[in-house]
């Protein structure tokens, strides 16, 4: 089926006004028929009514794969920095309309039990062929909101939902990616399952990356999962962060967090020693004096202590006497003041 129509503007309403040749093509035979502000009438295939139908065709079986719509458009025109689009469905919502819109719905069902089978919605393909180059992208989704629209809830570039209402279902998954068999090459600058980015004049984003409770729905992974889990393998390196310049943590969770420099800061709990099941809160901090490691503990009773890796041949004596010949004596600061313990070998 193809259509003589010259869509001039893409996005204008009723693009087609009237006198334009609809052709149909069913079993090698060819039919026409003009599409009038009273809609259209296809010889020997039914009605055709304002707003264009297309009759159900049933009861259809056999061996083989033939589509039973099939619209082929081989073409060279040149388009220059624009797209050139095979084909259109433009829907404009206008002053009045009220509820939802969706400009173009697939279903693709099955009453059919046939395990390990695809069953597809939709599918977009980009092949490039021999001897040509350019960007491919089997889909590309592209929601748009312009300055002067009124306020609105979400700008979404693609959404993927699933509905699961079977126990006996072995995998459930919002997005997969797939690098499919006979893919045998890799990209020489990027190469990832997952990219997010920005064009050179957008403001980006704030998140990469955002687990929402969805306007108070709820948190979308079970309190009995695991937000980031992997199969087994073997990889270089577990997460790479060592491209950025962070300001803040590079990791941080409710009771942790590692600073950008490496500095580490731990809130949790500790028993004393000598009191059994009685807990105190602690802050544990690892830092570098830019010699020597440090260790910070903050504790209620002792108030904090800081241990430092350098050791001393020797310490001033105090009231008390010293152990004769001690291996070396380690530099603690307790509370700002500087003290040396000495220490022995087993």
């Amino acid at each position: 089926m193809g259509v003589n129509a010259k869509l001039a503007d893409i996005t204008a309403v009723n693009s087609l006004v009237g006198g334009e040749l609809i052709y149909v093509e069913q079993g090698g035979n060819s039919r026409q028929a003009t599409l009038s502000a009273a809609g259209a009438r296809f010889l020997d295939s039914g009605d055709m009514i304002s707003p264009l139908k297309m009759h159900v065709l049933s009861g259809l079986s056999g061996a083989g794969y033939t589509p039973y719509l099939d619209m082929n458009v081989q073409e060279s025109f040149t388009s220059g920095s624009s797209f050139h689009i095979t084909s259109a469905v433009v829907g404009e919502k206008l002053a009045g309309g009220t509820g939802p819109r969706t400009a173009h719905y697939v279903t693709q069902g099955s009453a059919v039990d046939e395990a390990g089978k695809f069953i597809v919605g939709i599918q977009g393909t980009a092949i490039a062929r021999s001897g040509s180059s350019g960007n491919f992208f089997g889909v590309n989704g592209y929601s748009e909101i312009l300055s002067g629209a009124a306020s609105s809830a979400e700008s979404v570039g693609g959404e993927m939902n699933t509905s699961v209402r079977n126990t006996s279902v072995l995998r459930k998954v919002g997005m997969h990616i797939a690098d499919v068999d006979g893919s045998t090459a890799a990209g020489t600058v990027f190469d990832a399952g997952l990219m997010i980015l920005r064009s050179s004049d957008s403001v980006g984003y704030l998140h990469g990356i955002h687990f929402s409770r969805n306007s108070g729905a709820g948190f979308p992974i079970k309190s009995t999962g695991t937000i980031l889990e992997t199969d087994t393998g073997a990889v270089t390196d577990g997460i790479d962060l060592s491209n950025l310049t962070i300001s803040g943590n590079a990791f941080a969770s409710n009771q942790f967090h590692v600073d950008g420099l490496g500095k580490l800061q731990a809130l949790g709990v500790f028993a004393r020693a000598g009191s059994a099941g009685t807990v105190r809160s602690n802050v544990f901090n690892v830092d570098w004096d830019g010699t020597n490691p440090l260790l910070y503990i903050d504790t209620t009773s002792l108030g904090q202590i800081v241990y430092s890796t350098a050791t001393s041949a020797s310490a001033t004596a105090g009231a008390a006497t010293l152990p004769a010949n001690p291996v070396g004596f380690l530099t603690v600061k307790r509370d700002g003041t500087n003290i040396k313990i000495p220490y022995y070998a087993e």
